[in-house]
């Protein structure tokens, strides 16, 4: 059934910021986090003949990836979950996240990104009053939007 919205919104808000509820790796209600941003695409190969104009698409190939910042802190306590020192580095071991918007009057939106691993840590810090903040780069193996991905996991064989 399609979402039916109406306009104006007069009752209730539309997603932002300050709807997002937040689990990494387990972790409940993350709200040190000042960002997060994921990606999924579907990059098709265009196929072409002898004339300018493409004679169809390939499937292609689907890549994920996502990005958060979040606060020094609350990045230790996540390190801390992920790795065994000496063992296993916090890079190596995979995560799913769940990222949920939810608002007052408005259908709960759940988009899931899952087999995460940690790509690039980025601490930058300034002098000033703002918080120590990092910034983590991850691929993954799947989003899923409100449930759906971006290109199907089956073989069309197997439809």
């Amino acid at each position: 059934m399609p979402l039916v919205v109406p306009y104006p919104l007069i009752n209730g808000h539309r997603y932002s910021f300050s709807s997002i509820e937040l689990i990494i790796n387990g972790l409940p209600n993350v709200v040190g986090f000042s960002a997060i941003n994921y990606k999924p695409s579907l990059k098709a190969g265009m196929v072409y003949g002898s004339r300018p104009q493409p004679l169809g698409r390939t499937r292609g190939k689907a890549e994920f990836t996502f990005d958060f910042e979040m606060y020094r802190l609350e990045f230790e306590i996540l390190k801390a979950t992920l790795g065994t020192v000496g063992l296993v580095g916090f890079g190596e071991t995979q995560f799913d996240t769940i990222v949920q918007y939810w608002e007052a009057l408005q259908p709960v939106v759940t988009d899931t990104i899952l087999s995460a691993r940690i790509e690039e840590v980025d601490l930058s810090n300034a002098d000033g009053t703002d918080a120590s903040k990092v910034k983590v780069t991850c691929s993954a193996l799947s989003i899923l939007l409100n449930g759906m991905s971006i290109a199907s996991i089956a073989s069309p064989v197997a439809l």
